[in-house]
């Protein structure tokens, strides 16, 4: 349709550089790899509210793809 697009998240949540996005079909939250944060962060749009999963300090460089299984709770950069 012509429906504008919104935008949830930006630079003023600390979105760096994102890549790759997964997105959590029952729970509605989604997660991206951040290639300029060198992070891995989920995000729930109904709050706002992000959290980083997983950063340098946890060995994460650089992190092109993510994918998420949604049945077994395991996300994959």
């Amino acid at each position: 349709g012509d429906a504008a697009p919104v935008i949830l998240f930006d630079a003023r949540q600390g979105v760096d550089f994102p890549v790759g996005v997964a997105v959590d079909p029952a729970g509605g939250d989604f997660c991206w790899s951040d290639v300029g944060r060198e992070a891995i962060v989920c995000a729930a749009p109904t709050t706002g509210a992000t959290r980083v999963v997983a950063d340098a300090g946890d060995g994460v460089i650089e992190p092109r793809g993510i994918a998420l299984d949604a049945e077994g709770g395991w996300l994959y950069w």
